[in-house]
């Protein structure tokens, strides 16, 4: 049961980050890092809710119960 929540909370946050990376429009790269990288320079409210979600998962993950 455990590791059926990690899964979906990994899956969770790659697909808001694939979401946010969808409506940045100003990113020049295709890559995911760069994507990223212009996320958290310049995504704003975007950037920051999934910079948080994914510190949250990753936390989760990590941390165990």
């Amino acid at each position: 049961m455990k590791s059926m929540m990690k899964l979906l909370a990994v899956g969770a946050a790659l697909a808001a980050t694939s979401m946010a990376l969808a409506q940045d429009t100003t990113t020049t790269n295709t890559d995911l890092l760069g994507g990223l990288s212009n996320l958290l320079l310049g995504g704003g409210v975007v950037g920051l809710l999934v910079v948080g979600a994914l510190i949250f998962f990753l936390f989760r993950w990590f941390g165990g119960d």
